[in-house]
C-alpha cells in the first residue's frame, strides 16, 4: 500500500490522475497524522503511543504506520533538534515568568526560598540548554570539509606533497 501512496504523491497528490482506494486514502491520512505527531518533537516511542490513542489501534498497527510514514516522508526523528531546544527554551522562560509571579506573591520567607530554588533550577537548565546549542554549533563548524578549489596552474601541484611511485615489471 505505501508504494501506491508514494506513486499517488509523486504524481501530484490530490491533483493527480492516479486515484487511491478509500482504504489507501485513510492510510495516507494516518501516515500524515503520524508525521504531524512526530514533528511535535516527541520521541518515536511517545509518538507511537499518541498515534495508537488517536487511531484507536493496537501497537503493531501504529508502529507500522509510523515506519511507513518515515519511509515515505523521510527520517524525521533527529531533524529538528534546534526546534525542540527552542520549544524547551520557551517553556522554561514561561515557567520562570510564572515562578516570578509566585515569588512576588509569596508570604513567608520559607515560601520565597522554595520559589527561588525552583527559579535557580530553571535558569540552570536554560544555561545547560544554551551550552548544548553552542557545542553542537562548534562541532558542526569543525566537521565541515574545506572548500574545493580548481586551478589550471601547474605550480599549485608542485607545492603539494606527493609520493613518487616506482613501477617495476
Amino acid at each position: 500500500m505505501p508504494e501506491r501512496i508514494r506513486m499517488y504523491l509523486v504524481g501530484g497528490g490530490y491533483k493527480s490522475h492516479y486515484l487511491l482506494t478509500p482504504a489507501e486514502m485513510q492510510y495516507l491520512k494516518s501516515m500524515e497524522m503520524a508525521f504531524t505527531i512526530s514533528q511535535e518533537n516527541r520521541s518515536q516511542r511517545e509518538a507511537v503511543r499518541i498515534l495508537r490513542q488517536e487511531l484507536k489501534s493496537d501497537r503493531f498497527s501504529a508502529t507500522k504506520i509510523m515506519r511507513d510514514a518515515c519511509n515515505l516522508f523521510g527520517s524525521f526523528e533527529e531533524v529538528h533538534r534546534p526546534t525542540q531546544r527552542s520549544m524547551i527554551r520557551e517553556g522554561l522562560l514561561e515557567d520562570i515568568a510564572t515562578i516570578e509571579k509566585e515569588l512576588a506573591g509569596a508570604e513567608t520567607s520559607t515560601e520565597r526560598m522554595a520559589w527561588m530554588k525552583v527559579k535557580q533550577g530553571h535558569w540552570k537548565n536554560l544555561m545547560e540548554l544554551d551550552q548544548v546549542s553552542k557545542l553542537e554549533d562548534a562541532i558542526a563548524r569543525d566537521t565541515k570539509l574545506p572548500e574545493i578549489s580548481f586551478t589550471t596552474d601547474v605550480a599549485a601541484l608542485m607545492d603539494a606533497e606527493a609520493e613518487d611511485i616506482e613501477y617495476h615489471e
